[in-house]
């Protein structure tokens, strides 16, 4: 499979972040080599700066069999990638991602505001809570 089939299916398949349009989910993030990337396909945990490392809860079943998770995305799936600047010159990349929906809101949020001070703070910490 090559790399613009498996974008596709992952678009195909992901849940977009309120607010964001598709476009940026059919871009790749502009890596540099100084990059941290990081896959989150296997955290059970929110990956955003709070200080919860508590395993996400299981689903509750709604009355039409829907399933309704703790973290975003509620579907249960992932999103694609979200970006930290660390500095100036490089960032944390995570890959593959669930975060809680108030780690969610403030990444929105301090993207919006161009707050890249309190970005590059959360970065910080994503990378101790996660030890990378």
């Amino acid at each position: 499979m090559n790399k613009s089939m498996a974008l596709k299916m992952a678009i195909e398949n992901a849940t977009p972040i309120s607010g964001v349009t598709t476009e940026i989910f059919e871009t790749e993030i502009q890596q540099t080599s100084n990059d941290i990337i990081f896959d989150a396909s296997n955290i059970n945990f929110c990956v955003g700066p709070c200080k919860s490392k508590e395993p996400e809860a299981l689903a509750i079943t709604l009355g039409n069999n829907t399933k309704l998770y703790q973290f975003k995305p509620y579907s249960g799936k992932r999103y694609l990638e979200c970006d930290y600047p660390l500095s100036n010159n490089f960032s944390l990349i995570i890959k593959n991602y669930r975060i809680c929906k108030s780690c969610n809101d403030r990444y929105m949020e301090l993207y919006d505001e161009e707050d890249f001070d309190k970005l590059i703070k959360d970065g910080k910490n994503i990378c101790k809570k996660l030890n990378i």
